[in-house]
């Protein structure tokens, strides 16, 4: 009777079912366990503990009393005392699965994932089909960033038992860290259909539908939550944030700009308190990474936005080294691989007798991406984890002079982290183009031809030009001629004039369109042609898009599949001209890629930093004939360099010959050099 009492969770039943046995029997074993385990499942470990205890001092050889009297310690937080207990278990019965399955799970919170591991791993040659240690092996797999060979494990999880929401959602995790995001998304979805009140798992779509482009879908999702149908700020903030990853026209872009402003003018200052900073790691809040695309001045919608913010963060008074000037470079998850092909040479050749140098990035994976590509040994490395609270912490532990944010606006941690004034300095650059609208950012360091005389007024940072650009890039691995592959390998005519778009179509502004167009109206022999973003969905709006702006020359927009690095080169090397995008074109990689290739870039300059990387570039090489100031010119210097064969390699032979002054600059490394002993003494002045 007291064990199906317990079975229906019956507590108080059961308990006085088992109470009344232990009146007649006072030494009976498994009415004293089982009495013990009907208090754990309530919580109630100190009663669980004396009587599974009382259960051992009856009974010492049953190995069930030590392994689930170890699991009340476990759930306990008495990590010792547990582990102890499921260790004697198998001391007695060293073939019980249970309680080295327990062992596991307790080292596996304690934090000792190798050891926990190897037993998941004795088990399941034992019992090859224990879905639970074949879960927790592939979440350890999981959390080691071992994306690859945690697939497989969830795969043969859900092998064991396809309703396993949580194997589903785990799965779809680690798929969209590969980039398989079609699949991912299904696999969100069959959790879901398992468990709709799976909370994570809905989180999990609705940042992987924005980051894919389905926008109206993620708001959807959003709209059938219970915090947005309360009215919360956060779930609030975040439906309204979510825009197109391709916009359509101007004037969708101005729409969702209207809305998205009045939305965050219209919230109360105490919209957030600092009740809300350790939430912070769990709330789904935009950090406007979009807004970048759109063309348009940022600062108030930025500055409105962190505005919300302004009573959330602890404000810490950092004190900064006091040996070695001390700078911290953040780089957050998902941003290594941009971040190495552009700062890498700065890394590299930066003064560590000068500087010590600190590369602040995510556990589990930024150090193992990062180290092994450095030449630098006297590189430091803090890693941190995605929590706010804790990742601060550590950054102020530190005890950095200077921190530098590669990006500042891309996630959620690299854009609130800078709110709590983690350094006396906190500086931003051309990482992430546009200002953060933070008022505890205090630089962004810049260069004098990626700003205009107006400049500073879309910053809230004080902007600090240099001369040079912050670069130090190596010169990419241009193919050699020998071993090329002909433009017919990638599905090109050879008689065809080809202007290459190499950029994030992300980029692609619906002005850009015009240009395309009158590029090809003007050159019937010419193809435009751009490279397929990784996501279908991306690509086939941008295609819609361009299917009703260049209706009459769409026949002659080609979109190739994604390339290798040496492919990509290829293509660029054999292309006639390259085409930069407008208000926000090329960075180092795309520019200094045309150039080492002596493929000619054209630019059209704008007013703000992002739209002038190409044309600073040139100004520094003193060489600006593919630099056009109309949309006119712009296409008139394309297609004189796609149709007129003896110009082109004119400019071209300029070309490899000019930018030879942007590969491998030290100048710009001590420029950038000085430039962190002026802002550090700046602030130790104050």
């Amino acid at each position: 009777m007291a064990h199906r009492a317990w079975q229906q969770k019956s507590y108080k039943t059961a308990e006085n079912t088992y109470r009344q046995i232990l009146r007649d029997y006072p030494k009976h074993p498994d009415a004293q366990h089982l009495l013990g385990l009907v208090y754990s499942e309530q919580g109630k470990y100190e009663n669980a503990i004396r009587y599974i205890s009382e259960a051992i001092t009856t009974n010492p050889d049953n190995t069930a009393y030590y392994s689930n009297l170890g699991e009340v310690y476990r759930l306990a937080g008495e990590w010792d005392k547990a582990l102890s207990h499921f260790q004697k278990a198998l001391q007695i019965q060293p073939d019980f699965v249970e309680a080295k399955f327990n062992l596991a799970n307790g080292l596996h919170q304690k934090g000792d994932t190798q050891q926990a591991f190897a037993l998941y791993a004795e088990i399941l040659v034992v019992q090859p089909t224990h879905i639970k240690a074949a879960f927790n092996s592939a979440n350890i797999l999981m959390a080691n960033g071992q994306y690859r060979s945690a697939i497989d494990a969830f795969r043969k999880v859900l092998a064991m038992n396809n309703n396993h929401a949580d194997a589903h959602n785990n799965l779809a995790i680690v798929l969209s860290e590969w980039d398989h995001l079609d699949e991912a998304e299904i696999h969100y979805k069959n959790a879901l259909a398992l468990n709709p009140q799976f909370s994570e798992a809905k989180k999990n779509l609705i940042n992987l539908l924005e980051s894919i482009g389905k926008s109206e879908e993620a708001r959807e999702l959003i709209r059938s939550e219970d915090s947005f149908r309360r009215q919360q700020t956060s779930a609030l903030l975040h439906e309204k944030s979510i825009s197109p990853t391709i916009h359509c026209s101007q004037t969708e872009i101005a729409e969702y700009r209207e809305e998205l402003l009045n939305l965050f003018t219209s919230l109360p200052f105490n919209s957030f308190s600092s009740d809300d900073f350790i939430r912070f790691s769990t709330l789904e809040l935009p950090t406007l990474s979009n807004l970048i695309y759109q063309g348009e001045d940022d600062l108030k919608i930025k500055t409105s936005y962190a505005a919300l913010f302004k009573s959330v963060f602890p404000e810490y008074t950092p004190k900064g080294s006091v040996f070695k000037k001390h700078i911290g470079i953040v780089v957050t998850s998902g941003h290594e691989g941009v971040f190495l092909k552009c700062m890498r040479g700065i890394l590299n050749t930066i003064s560590t007798e000068t500087f010590r140098i600190t590369v602040i990035c995510s556990y589990p994976n930024g150090e193992k991406i990062i180290r092994p590509v450095l030449t630098n040994p006297d590189v430091e490395f803090l890693s941190i984890p995605n929590v706010l609270s804790v990742a601060a912490e550590l950054i102020l532990k530190s005890n950095i002079d200077l921190l530098y944010y590669w990006e500042c606006g891309t996630d959620k941690i690299n854009y609130f982290l800078p709110f709590m004034r983690l350094a006396p300095i906190q500086c931003i650059s051309w990482g992430w183009p546009i200002t953060s609208g933070i008022p505890n950012m205090d630089y962004f360091i810049s260069a004098a031809n990626l700003e205009t005389d107006n400049s500073q007024s879309f910053y809230t940072e004080q902007l600090y030009i240099q001369k040079r650009i912050p670069v130090y890039y190596y010169r990419p691995p241009i193919p050699v001629k020998d071993v090329m592959k002909p433009i017919s390998y990638f599905g090109l005519n050879e008689i065809n004039h080809h202007y290459i778009c190499q950029q994030n179509l992300r980029k692609v502004h619906p002005d850009f369109d015009a240009l395309v167009k009158g590029i090809l109206e003007q050159d019937p022999l010419g193809i435009v042609i751009f490279i397929n973003d990784k996501n279908k969905y991306v690509s086939d709006r941008f295609k819609k898009r361009l299917q009703v702006s260049c209706k009459d020359v769409y026949s002659r927009i080609v979109f190739l599949e994604r390339l290798s690095e040496n492919d990509y080169l290829n293509v660029l090397l054999l292309s006639d001209v390259a085409l930069d995008t407008t208000h926000y074109g090329g960075g180092a990689n795309t520019c200094y890629d045309a150039f080492a290739c002596g493929t000619p870039l054209v630019t059209l300059t704008g007013m703000f930093h992002r739209s002038r990387f190409a044309f600073a570039a040139y100004q520094q090489m003193n060489y600006t004939y593919c630099v056009a100031h109309s949309s006119e010119e712009y296409i008139q210097k394309a297609v004189q360099l796609g149709t007129q064969k003896e110009l082109r390699k004119e400019v071209s032979a300029s070309l490899k010959k000019a930018s030879n002054i942007l590969f491998e600059d030290i100048e710009a490394v001590k420029e950038l050099e000085h430039t962190f002993e002026k802002l550090i003494s700046i602030s130790k002045s104050h």
